[in-house]
């Protein structure tokens, strides 16, 4: 049994017809063509701010559940999505997925604990916190070491 790939994306301030499958008039024709091999969720929820829609994406929690609630990380804050909880990428990567990431994290990279890295992404290429204008590389290998 070959495992399927599977791509997340996760668009901050996306609405319903930002979308080439909503909205005909939108020249988007590989996303359009991702979607239609693929599954669309039509009916979700969003989180007023970046950092709980991704917890919640990551943890498959409410962000009450992760403490994550209520607004976004900021800059340099001394916090991050608590190491307790497992997140997706470790859980792909129990059965046997690569997983990287490209984008903006924004849940926490005050110790090396928090990377994206350490959570269970074989890279990341992107952006640590809101409002950085430059992107990082990072790959396991230069978060465990």
């Amino acid at each position: 049994y070959k495992q399927p790939h599977i791509v997340l994306l996760l668009s901050d301030d996306l609405g319903w017809n930002d979308v080439g499958w909503n909205n005909p008039d939108l020249k988007m024709p590989i996303l359009n063509q991702l979607a239609a091999d693929g599954v669309i969720f039509n009916q979700t929820y969003a989180q007023p701010t970046c950092t709980p829609s991704r917890s919640a994406l990551m943890t498959g929690l409410y962000p009450f559940k992760t403490g994550n609630q209520h607004r976004m990380l900021l800059g340099l804050e001394r916090s991050g999505l608590s190491l307790e909880f497992k997140l997706l990428p470790e859980s792909l990567k129990d059965v046997g997925y690569l997983t990287h990431a490209l984008g903006k994290w924004h849940l926490g990279f005050c110790k090396k604990e928090y990377l994206p890295t350490s959570r269970g992404f074989d890279s990341h290429y992107g952006q640590l916190g809101g409002g950085v204008s430059h992107w990082t590389k990072e790959t396991s290998m230069f978060a465990s070491g």
